[in-house]
């Protein structure tokens, strides 16, 4: 996730409508801004772990669903993601979606099943994605899985459904162990995600 500016409004107070969203971006599309119930958050760049971070990652998903020719795309954080229940339009660092592409109805350029989404924090926003941020990543109906990873040190949180609604959660603070992704049934290693990042 690119810095976000949580508490930074174009309008404070102001509730704006989605189709005043979807013309701002119009207007603006170098500049990509997220909707949540209403209100407009604009985001800017991340650190270069952050970014290094997110390369490592999606690249070495990309890579183990190649290996087990699973018919899953990986997408970045360019692509929008619909939360439809909560009227909420955000772009997660890393969405994984297994199966067919479903587009919003809404808005054309974004999708709406995500099965995995992975953040990658920063620190200006890590209480804001492991709380309200969370919360609405469950409302989706098809994901199962939600992992955060902590780009300045060996940190790494996994959620996931196993079934019937409950959340698990793992954890991992060591380079030795590797990241079991449940909702894809591959692992990758946290070594790895750190490659170039961590000495």
């Amino acid at each position: 996730m690119y810095i976000y500016s949580v508490l930074r409004e174009l309008q404070l107070d102001r509730v704006y409508s989605l189709e005043e969203y979807i013309a701002l971006e119009l207007a603006e599309p170098n500049q990509k801004y997220e909707f949540i119930k209403g209100h407009i958050y604009t985001r800017s760049g991340g650190s270069i772990h952050h970014g290094i971070i997110i390369s490592n990652t999606s690249f070495l998903i990309k890579e183990q669903l190649k290996q087990k020719k699973k018919d899953c795309t990986t997408l970045g954080s360019d692509v929008k993601l619909a939360i439809k229940e909560n009227h909420t339009y955000l772009y997660p660092d890393i969405t994984v979606i297994c199966g067919p592409i479903e587009i919003d109805k809404n808005v054309k350029e974004a999708i709406s099943n995500p099965g995995l989404i992975i953040e990658v924090l920063s620190k200006s926003t890590q209480d804001y994605d492991q709380s309200r941020k969370f919360r609405l990543y469950r409302s989706i109906p098809s994901i199962t899985e939600y992992v955060m990873i902590d780009p300045y040190q060996v940190a790494v949180e996994s959620f996931y459904q196993k079934g019937g609604g409950d959340w698990y959660i793992q954890t991992y603070e060591s380079l030795e162990e590797e990241l079991s992704l449940q909702s894809l049934d591959i692992s990758i290693k946290l070594q790895e995600i750190y490659q170039k990042v961590l000495a």
